[in-house]
């Protein structure tokens, strides 16, 4: 009993801690959602460098907005092939799920590109996601990226 005891405790204090926000991703989404919600412009950009160096590059939004297509920006590959993906649409995570919630745990991004569409999820806790949708064949292919600031 009293190792369990402990165990909560313990427990109980380290929660908090692997719960941390990372404060450039999440002020990133925050950003971005205020930027939705009131519909203004705006100008943010975050640097993401992937496993797959293919995948790294710079992530420019302008104007976000819930309606897809209507969203404004680009994601510039460092390798230059392809040059670049066009911002089609914008979704925003919730904890657990929870589409009722207004609190709001990271972002997804769906761009299109020559031949295929490029995801990307930028979570507040830091877990970044790139991932490529080819038309020629199916599935998306994703990889961990390290998200830092754009230069």
């Amino acid at each position: 009993m009293k190792k369990l005891v402990i165990a909560l405790v313990i427990s109980a204090f380290t929660f908090p801690l692997l719960a941390k926000e990372n404060k450039l991703t999440s002020t990133f989404v925050d950003e971005l959602k205020k930027s939705v919600d009131s519909n203004e412009p705006i100008s943010l950009s975050i640097a993401l460098s992937c496993i797959a160096p293919s995948a790294s590059g710079r992530l420019i939004v302008t104007k976000p907005s819930y309606t897809i297509g209507e969203s404004v920006g680009t994601y510039l590959f460092e390798s230059g092939s392809p040059k670049s993906a066009d911002l089609s649409w914008l979704t925003f995570e919730h904890p657990n799920d929870d589409w009722d919630s207004k609190e709001v745990s990271g972002v997804n991004f769906g761009l299109t590109m020559p031949a295929g569409q490029f995801f990307i999820t930028i979570m507040k806790s830091g877990k970044v996601k790139a991932g490529v949708s080819s038309n020629a064949k199916s599935g998306i292919h994703e990889v961990d990226c390290v998200a830092s600031e754009a230069k």
